[in-house]
């Protein structure tokens, strides 16, 4: 994975988590209108923190909407994440990796 793509995907987790701050948690359409029209271009995406509660709605999300993108989790499964939150859509299309997003050698 290249470092740009990390850094891209990190600025996305920021910029959701900001949102979702700032306005309530609403539905992930109203937290980020550009999945709508610009998934489609994404056919591998990295989610970390995804069997949290943002996140796994966020895995959710993709997973119901669009069936021709593969999902990694990438969760440290502590206090928040539970992997029981994506427990039911694991296999061909979402993934759990356990690890700490601060692991370089696991991210590459």
């Amino acid at each position: 994975m290249q470092d740009t793509k990390i850094d891209d995907m990190l600025a996305f987790e920021l910029i959701l988590s900001k949102q979702v701050q700032s306005i309530g948690l609403l539905s992930m359409r109203h937290v980020c209108p550009f999945l709508s029209n610009n998934m489609s271009e994404f056919k591998n995406i990295i989610v970390t923190g995804g069997a949290g509660f943002i996140g796994s709605n966020f895995v959710h999300y993709v997973y119901n909407n669009h069936p021709d993108v593969h999902v990694t989790v990438l969760d440290k499964l502590t206090y928040a994440g539970n992997k029981a939150n994506i427990e039911a859509i694991l296999g061909d299309r979402v993934e759990l990796v356990v690890g700490d997003i601060a692991d370089a050698e696991l991210v590459n």
